[in-house]
């Protein structure tokens, strides 16, 4: 087994356990070692939903930005990753938003 396959394993039992997820750009969404800290498990799920229900599509940055951080339950530092990772444009659904802060290919 290669080391990537190894580390791609630990990386997926990390995730399924509950440990912070990391993102690092739009162009590596499976690299899990980010500049921007911890992106909870917990919250991609939350971030999943309320994309999904709480955005109006098509959606700016601001839009997003503005709805995500109206949600109580998604934590200071999902926010904070959220309007730094997020690109000044116009979004069209909730996977462009994940696509664009790297937590889904």
């Amino acid at each position: 087994m290669s080391l990537s396959k190894i580390i791609a394993a630990l990386a997926l039992a990390a995730v399924a356990a509950g440990a912070p997820v990391y993102a690092q750009n739009n162009h590596d969404p499976g690299n899990l070692m980010g500049r921007y800290g911890a992106f909870a498990a917990g919250d991609v799920k939350k971030l999943e939903r309320h994309l999904s229900t709480d955005v109006s599509y098509p959606a700016t940055k601001a839009d997003v930005v503005s709805a995500m951080n109206k949600e109580k339950d998604l934590s200071p530092q999902a926010k904070d990753f959220i309007d730094k990772k997020l690109t000044k444009r116009t979004y069209h659904n909730p996977t462009e938003v994940l696509k664009a802060l790297g937590l889904t290919q």
